[in-house]
């Protein structure tokens, strides 16, 4: 699984290529988190009361961000293609 795929969601992205997974965006700031599939776990979407979070966990901790429900497919079909290159390991 090398093909790029993109979530674009206001001013929160990600991108995983297979490899690395890029989150930014965290926290409402330019900030962003880098995280190899070796050290993955899982991610997800998960409900934070009446919000959704895309939720990463790895070795190494995790983190969480809050995505709106317009992209949520989008940020599923992401925890998906994540959790099946982690699963292909």
């Amino acid at each position: 699984m090398t093909d790029l795929f993109q979530v674009r969601d206001g001013g929160k992205s990600a991108s995983f290529d297979g490899f690395v997974l890029e989150v930014a965006g965290l926290s409402g700031s330019a900030s962003s988190k880098r995280v190899a599939i070796e050290v993955l776990e899982s991610a997800a979407v998960a409900a934070a009361g009446d919000e959704l979070m895309f939720v990463v966990k790895s070795r190494k901790g995790g983190f969480g961000l809050m995505i709106s429900q317009a992209r949520r497919g989008d940020w599923e079909q992401l925890a998906l293609r994540v959790n099946a290159a982690r699963a292909a390991l």
